[in-house]
């Protein structure tokens, strides 16, 4: 007869499994953002972080409120930085930009790194006065790229 594994056991074996994997990056930013899309409230988590070895800065998505599969693998600021260096000031883009920053496929993980992107701890985007769902480059975007930047910096 097979064991039946409850809810505890199973957040005790994640939290085991966290504990065991060594250390990569130096978590700078813990945050959450607001998810787009008013259908589906709540929040995505994530972390920006310093990897040890490289020094680059790296945005991880770790969770989300509710459904949603994505993910979690940590991508490249400087990557998402690129992407945004090729959008037109005040001209509209939408999420599926950066659909060539992951690895994996998730068809969630580019809106939720927009949502990421446009939290006050990063503010690199906006939304647009017409839609939730299109971005703008924020009008301090340099100076908040900059200020990112300087983070790998940091101790």
């Amino acid at each position: 007869m097979a064991r039946k594994t409850t809810k505890d056991q199973k957040e005790h074996s994640k939290k085991a499994d966290a504990e065991q994997l060594p250390e990569t990056h130096q978590i700078l930013i813990d945050d959450k953002a607001s998810k787009l899309s008013p259908k589906q409230p709540g929040f995505i988590y994530f972390e920006l972080g310093k990897h040890l070895e490289t020094n680059e800065l790296e945005l991880r998505l770790k969770g989300n409120d509710g459904g949603g599969l994505h993910s979690k693998e940590w991508v490249k600021l400087s990557t998402i930085l690129e992407i945004l260096d090729q959008q037109e000031e005040d001209k509209p883009f939408k999420s599926g930009v950066f659909k060539p920053v992951f690895e994996g496929k998730s068809a969630n993980n580019a809106s939720f790194i927009a949502a990421a992107l446009r939290c006050s701890a990063i503010a690199l985007t906006d939304s647009t006065e017409n839609s939730i769902f299109l971005h703008v480059l924020n009008k301090n975007f340099k100076s908040r790229r900059e200020t990112l930047l300087k983070l790998a910096n940091s101790k």
